[in-house]
C-alpha cells in the first residue's frame, strides 16, 4: 500500500454531515454570522478530512509525527473553531469555563500543597482542612441552587464569576488559616455556582441529541488548568505566590468582565434564552 493512498472512515464522515445537516437547520431558525459559519466548517473539515486522507494512513502505519498531527487536528484544533460556530451563550460558557481552569482552578487546586506547606507551614492536616473547605463551599453552593426557583441562570454565571475571582485576591493575601478555611468555603460556593450555571447554559442552548457532545467539548477545556499550573510554577519563583496568586485573580476578573461585555446581549437581558427560566 502507497503511503499516500486515501484512508476512510465512513462513520467520522457521516457525523460530520450529520453536524453539517443540524447547524444548517438551526441557521435558518437563528442565522449565525459568516464568520461563525466559516468556523464551524473549518472544524467539521479539520476532523473529517484528517481521518479520511493520506493523513489516516500515514499516522496509522507510518509516521508518528503523522499521528501527532492528526491528534491535534482531531482533539485540539477542530473542536475550538466548532465552538467558535456555536450559539453566543455556549461561547460565553465554554469561555468562562476555560478561563476558570487556566487562572482560578490552579489557585484552589494544584497549588493548594504549596500553599500550605510554604504559606501557612502546616501540614497534611492543615492541607486536608484547606482542601475541605473548598469542596465544602462548593457543596453548600450546589444545594443553594437546587433549592432556588427561577433563577436567571446567565446573570447568576456573571455574578458567581466574578465573586470567586474577588475571594481568590483575598485569599492569596491572607496569612491566617482559620480565615483562609473560611475564604474557601465562600469561594467554593462561588465556583459551584459558577460551574454549575455555564452546565446548565450549554443544556439549554444544545439540541436534545447534541447534548452530549456538547458536553464533552465542555470537558476539554479543563486542558487549561495544567497550562496554569505550568505558568503559575515559573511565576512564582520569579515575583513569589502573592504576586503570582494576585495575577490570575485580576487578570481572570478582567476577563470575566470582558466575556460579560462581549455577550452582553446573549447573558444580560431577561428574555435571553441563557436566562429562561
Amino acid at each position: 500500500m502507497s503511503p499516500y493512498a486515501f484512508g476512510f472512515e465512513p462513520l467520522f464522515l457521516a457525523l460530520a454531515v450529520a453536524a453539517a445537516v443540524v447547524y444548517w437547520r438551526a441557521a435558518r431558525r437563528e442565522p449565525p454570522s459568516r464568520w461563525r459559519v466559516v468556523a464551524f466548517a473549518a472544524g467539521l473539515l479539520l476532523i473529517a478530512a484528517s481521518l479520511n486522507s493520506p493523513l489516516e494512513n500515514l499516522a496509522a502505519h507510518y509516521l508518528l509525527l503523522m499521528h501527532l498531527l492528526q491528534n491535534a487536528l482531531i482533539a485540539d484544533w477542530g473542536p475550538p473553531l466548532l465552538i467558535l460556530g456555536l450559539s453566543p451563550g455556549m461561547r460565553a460558557a465554554l469561555c468562562v469555563a476555560f478561563l476558570a481552569n487556566l487562572t482560578a482552578f490552579p489557585l484552589t487546586n494544584g497549588l493548594l500543597p504549596y500553599v500550605a506547606s510554604e504559606i501557612f507551614r502546616t501540614d497534611q492536616t492543615g492541607l486536608g482542612y484547606l482542601s475541605a473547605s473548598f469542596a465544602f463551599g462548593s457543596l453548600m453552593g450546589s444545594i443553594s441552587l437546587t433549592l432556588s426557583n427561577g433563577v436567571r441562570i446567565a446573570r447568576l454565571m456573571i455574578g458567581a464569576t466574578l465573586a470567586w475571582y474577588a475571594m481568590l485576591m483575598v485569599f492569596v493575601e491572607i496569612r491566617s488559616l482559620p480565615v483562609a478555611l473560611a475564604c474557601l468555603v465562600l469561594a467554593g460556593m462561588a465556583q459551584s455556582l459558577s460551574m454549575i450555571s455555564a452546565a446548565v447554559i450549554l443544556m439549554r442552548t444544545a439540541s436534545e441529541r447534541f447534548r452530549g457532545r456538547v458536553m464533552g467539548v465542555r470537558m476539554m477545556v479543563i486542558y487549561g488548568l495544567p497550562l496554569g499550573l505550568l505558568a503559575a510554577g515559573s511565576l512564582i519563583d520569579v515575583i513569589g505566590y502573592s504576586a503570582t496568586g494576585m495575577l490570575y485573580a485580576v487578570s481572570g476578573l478582567i476577563a470575566m468582565a470582558a466575556i460579560a461585555l462581549h455577550w452582553r446581549d446573549d447573558l444580560w437581558p431577561v428574555h435571553a434564552p441563557a436566562n429562561a427560566r
